[in-house]
């Protein structure tokens, strides 16, 4: 590296390997090749390190490219990285860069780069870097765990409440063929072994019998391989058993991120669920699922899951309760990377079934659906709509329990499903779950001298098992295998080679079910009810967010959003099937909503909030055009569709990111001419525009609407960002947007998920500026500021001394060529 002084940042090592840059805990990883050189002593010095390989030519656009594409998607990155770039892999001799680049690294607020020819055989990784004490070390960003999901983490044991999580830099990985899963940050379940680590149970007994584990089990292991990161090991109902956060007498059961904050997070992978609902910085979560503990937990928490085919993967290394329904499940709130997970952990099983055209037939069973829940029902409904559109094809109603009446699978005296099927799913699971902890019983007792604490729950589930014998285990089994079969032969027809059969179903009736309530009644679960059919056919189910409905908290005292789940069912073997058909349904409900795969286009003089919201968007790739440049506009447009298949295709979207005024130099987006292009570039219509009308809102428009109200434009922009920090004289803004944006705001955006209600002389100011808007009092006051700017444009613009200020760069006014022609005027900024 050259001799040159980096640029210091206002940082400082709080202990032995920790820096706080702004509000941002990092801890400090040593890095195996000490490529960094500063003579600043001890202090911390924060680098971003740019790849380059000899000859290279280093552009402006390359270097926006890196940002967008690179920087854009790490949540490890901050702006003062900027501040010393080294240029990695080559001399300075070997490199050229252009001169707009270097006015690209002005506008970085870049102090110094510098060049390191490095070691050719090192492993380099892009991104941030730190220098402090003599050695190069990579940051890891610490974040909490705020909502208690976590039983331990991978630096500090039993983690609790708010305890401390590390993950690196997303820009050190790059996804392969060999590692598709590079970078991904994952979550496992505490009754999933991880080498070095104790598999607990959530039960302090069981903690306190068994030694660390010496390897990975086998679906962990498998995610390893793939490039994933596990960052810790999430909490679950003690001992895999049913365990209400009012039964949690060990540890603190999970706070669900939905709704008020006070619902029940769920079921047995409960932890798993709410760790990937409650933090974007994890990508996705393993838990278990035996007769609803991963898909209970997906609805409750608003995430996706699926349960495999039972069979389709190595369980060694998960501890369950009954094999034959035990099964690893993963959460995640990406739908899109489903299928590439899916393909990666379940390995080269021979039972997964590659998507074919065969036709889809979708069972929409009467024995589950419609709910009680009306507001439940129709998000159902439309979830089945969307399928419909998708695959031009109409659902089939059944009901199971008339269609078992008239086949009569184990005799005409067993006409009544439900109540054939009532212990079936409960008998041989509890009796086999209660022998195979015998073990456990015993090691506990003679270490000790008594015997292991279990909760209530579970003591409840031993007496019972206690009393079944082999013989009703075995009656209650073969009505479950009886079931099954019938299941596969005559409803999912699972052996035609010329359609595939699905069936939609909800999770539980969808209301509010809180923390603190009275604890429900201990029951053994039906087999005829739906969260028995996966476990009991060996099927793949996934679990699908399809919207939300409100209900009036107790707790808030004011309306909340709650999530409602869906679950899909095929034959076993169909689970990329399920994957490929939720997401066909989502995309036809939800074809505005940003997501991996779609692009955001933005102009670069975006506000700088709008740019800290990119950073943690999920959109594939977000790409700035030249301010209100027509020509760049049309460029990136087409750049786009080049370079991403599934957009060109109309598959994912483009979002169009623009203020209608901005605020630096007072000009206006020329929107009508963007969307005409916007159209005539991308026939299929899946480009959206978002429009910040901070700046119009009470000063241009109808009655102050803005600038789109003004043109006419309304039914062609999405989403409008309207503020009342400007001419409302408030604080606080609203988005307008149809009834999907709303949806995915309330489940998806942390900033409206934990903002705190509007005080009320907030919403107070904002309606007493609508009343004055509404009446009209206001338009004369628009027209008035209209007046002001061409006055003041024609009074200055014929000064005689004008052409001679303007040409000498004494004087400029950025928005006064051509000011006479337009419609429309906004504020002038004198430089």
């Amino acid at each position: 590296m050259s001799s040159s002084r980096l640029a210091q940042s206002g940082v400082s090592i709080e202990e032995e390997v920790q820096i706080t840059i702004g509000d941002i805990q990092y801890l400090l990883i040593l890095h195996q090749e000490n490529f960094l050189s500063c003579d600043d002593g001890n202090a911390p010095t924060l680098v971003l390190v740019y790849l380059t390989e000899p000859g290279q030519n280093i552009s402006k656009s390359a270097l926006r490219e890196f940002r967008a594409n690179i920087l854009g998607q790490d949540d490890i990155f901050q702006p003062e990285f900027y501040c010393n770039v080294v240029f990695y892999g080559s001399k300075k001799d070997d490199l050229q860069i252009e001169p707009e680049a270097l006015e690209e690294l002005a506008a970085w607020n870049t102090k110094t780069w510098t060049y390191v020819t490095g070691n050719p055989t090192a492993k380099i990784a892009p991104g941030p870097y730190v220098f402090a004490r003599g050695k190069t070390w990579q940051p890891w960003r610490v974040y909490h765990d705020f909502n208690a999901t976590f039983m331990s983490t991978l630096d500090s044991p039993q983690a609790g409440t708010n305890g401390r999580i590390i993950v690196p830099s997303r820009c050190y990985y790059k996804p392969s063929k060999s590692r598709p899963l590079d970078g991904a940050r994952i979550s496992v379940k505490d009754n999933i072994d991880i080498a070095g680590h104790k598999t607990t149970l959530c039960n302090r007994a069981w903690e306190d019998l068994y030694p660390a584990k010496t390897k990975h089990a086998a679906c962990v292991q498998a995610l390893l391989d793939a490039g994933a990161i596990i960052v810790g090991k999430t909490k679950l109902q003690a001992m895999i058993m049913r365990e209400e956060p009012l039964e949690a007498v060990e540890f603190t059961a999970p706070f669900n991120p939905r709704g008020d904050g006070y619902q029940v997070p769920s079921g047995s992978s409960h932890g798993s669920a709410a760790s990937v609902g409650s933090y974007d910085w994890l990508d996705f979560s393993i838990g278990s699922d035996t007769n609803g503990s991963g898909r209970k937990p997906a609805h409750y928490n608003g995430c996706f899951s699926i349960r495999p085919s039972t069979g389709t993967m190595n369980t060694d290394g998960v501890i369950g309760q009954f094999p034959q329904f035990d099964m690893p499940v993963f959460f995640g709130r990406d739908l899109s990377r489903f299928s590439e997970f899916i393909s990666v952990w379940y390995g080269n099983s021979p039972m997964l079934r590659t998507p074919s055209k065969l036709p889809v037939k979708i069972l929409y069973p009467l024995d589950y659906l419609p709910t009680p829940n009306a507001a439940q029902s129709r998000l159902i409904d439309k979830f089945v709509e969307g399928i419909e559109s998708a695959l031009q094809v109409s659902k089939e109603e059944i009901s199971l329990a008339r269609l078992w009446k008239k086949d009569c699978p184990d005799g005409p005296e067993h006409t009544d499903i439900a109540e054939y099927l009532k212990l079936a799913g409960g008998y041989p699971y509890y009796r086999d779950a209660y022998y195979d902890l015998s073990g456990f019983r015993k090691q506990y007792a003679e270490k000790h001298g008594k015997p292991p604490f279990v909760h209530r729950a579970m003591h409840w589930q031993w007496n019972i098992a206690k009393q079944i014998s082999v013989e009703e285990r075995d009656k209650y089994w073969r009505r479950s295998e009886i079931y099954r079969h019938w299941l596969l032969d005559r409803v999912f027809k699972a052996n035609s080679n010329n359609f595939i059969n699905v069936m939609i179903f909800p999770i539980e009736v969808g209301k509010p079910n809180y923390r603190d309530a009275e604890l429900p009644p201990l029951s053994i679960l039906s087999g005829y009810s739906s969260l028995n059919m996966a476990p009991m056919m060996r099927a793949p189910e996934l679990t699908a967010m399809v919207g939300e409905i409100t209900y009036n908290s107790v707790v808030t005292k004011r309306e909340e959003p709650l999530p409602i789940g869906v679950s899909v069912i095929g034959p076993p073997g169909t689970d990329l099937y399920l994957a490929d058909l939720v997401e066909k349904a989502n995309v036809a409900i939800y074809s505005t909503i940003p997501s991996p795969g779609d692009a955001v286009v933005f102009d670069e003089l975006v506000h700088a909030s709008t740019h800290d919201r990119m950073t943690h968007s999920l959109a594939l790739c977000k790409m700035p055009f030249r301010h209100i440049g027509f020509d760049s506009f049309r460029d990136i447009l087409v750049s786009v569709l080049d370079s991403q298949f599934l957009i060109k295709q109309g598959s994912r979207s483009i979002i169009i990111s623009v203020e209608s005024v901005y605020s630096m130099d007072g000009d206006f987006c020329p929107i009508q001419e963007f969307l005409e292009v916007s159209k005539e570039i991308c026939p299929n219509g899946n480009v959206v525009f978002c429009v910040d009308e901070a700046h119009a809102t009470g000063v241009l428009g109808p009655k102050g609407a803005g600038l789109i109200s003004a043109l006419g434009i309304q039914n062609e922009i999405a989403i409008r960002l309207h503020t009342y920090g400007k001419a409302m004289a408030s604080t606080g803004a609203v988005i307008h947007g149809n009834a999907t944006v709303r949806t995915a705001l309330m489940n998806f955006a942390c900033s409206v998920i934990y903002i705190t209600a509007p005080s009320f002389p907030m919403v107070a100011a904002i309606r007493a500026g609508y009343n004055l808007l509404s009446t009209g009092e206001t338009q004369k006051s628009q027209e008035k500021i209209q007046h002001l700017v061409r006055h003041f444009f024609e009074v200055i613009t014929s000064s005689p001394v004008w052409d001679q200020a303007t040409n000498m760069g004494i004087l400029s006014i950025p928005v006064s060529e051509d000011w006479e022609l337009r419609e429309f005027l906004a504020h002038c900024l004198l430089v």
